[in-house]
């Protein structure tokens, strides 16, 4: 008798491990491996919608021409005919719905960006 209990605690203990595998594996669950195989920052990407045209983040002490490298991209977003429309739009929504204001907050930012 106990070693039936036994086997079927192994075995719902077996099932449990496998689904809780494939869950990770088609992405529907959370990774708690993930910091030992990716940077945190590229698994996030997988959380914003399918439509997504990009994401970022912002490393607070850019170093080994990271700057460098972000004011490029930044360069490219100007290249899309469209894209200036869209942030105008997007800074339009986070306004309204937040009442964050870019201007005011983020002004002295940018032009201190633009002046490096």
């Amino acid at each position: 008798m106990v070693l039936k209990i036994t086997g079927v605690i192994l075995a719902a203990i077996g099932v449990l491990i496998a689904a809780f595998a494939a869950l990770i594996y088609f992405g529907i669950g959370p990774n708690p491996f993930i910091g030992l195989f990716l940077d945190p920052p590229e698994h996030s990407a997988r959380y914003y919608p399918r439509d997504t045209i990009s994401y970022a983040w912002l490393t607070l002490y850019p170093q080994d021409g990271q700057f460098d490298q972000m004011m490029d991209l930044f360069e490219r977003f100007n290249e899309i005919p469209e894209m200036e429309e869209r942030l105008e739009d997007l800074q339009d929504d986070v306004e309204d719905e937040s009442g964050f204001n870019f201007e005011e907050e983020l002004g002295g930012v940018v032009k201190m960006i633009a002046w490096c």
